[in-house]
């Protein structure tokens, strides 16, 4: 289910247990995800993140704070995004919590992704 967004440059995706909002500003394309994404939600996320490659990006940040809970398909999509945008040249920034919240087993590298932390 695609929700009318609150401005032009925002888009929220969600199903009953995940939310997705992405923002297009000056800064550049952030991904906020909230929720938990299972296997049900995994192809509509892929299909956005891959879609939001074809634009013309020179960096996304996705920011996982909000997740309570990323299955482990969900976990070969950021791989499959990652890889995509390095060969587009698009830098990709991964925001986690501290703690590492849904992706605290995530070995580092394993997508190759930026990882910050707050």
């Amino acid at each position: 289910m695609i929700t009318p967004p609150a401005s032009p440059d925002v888009e929220v995706v969600s199903t009953p247990h995940f939310t997705v909002r992405i923002e297009h500003n000056e800064r550049g394309t952030f991904v906020r995800i909230a929720g938990a994404l299972d296997a049900q939600g995994v192809p509509a996320f892929r299909r956005r993140l891959l879609a939001l490659l074809s634009l013309p990006l020179e960096q996304i940040t996705l920011d996982t704070t909000g997740a309570v809970f990323v299955c482990w398909s969900g976990i070969d999509v950021l791989d499959e995004v990652a890889a995509a945008a390095r060969e587009r040249r698009i830098d990709m920034l991964l925001i986690r919590s501290a703690s590492g919240g849904a992706l605290r087993n995530v070995q580092r590298g394993s997508a190759r992704i930026t990882r910050a932390t707050r």
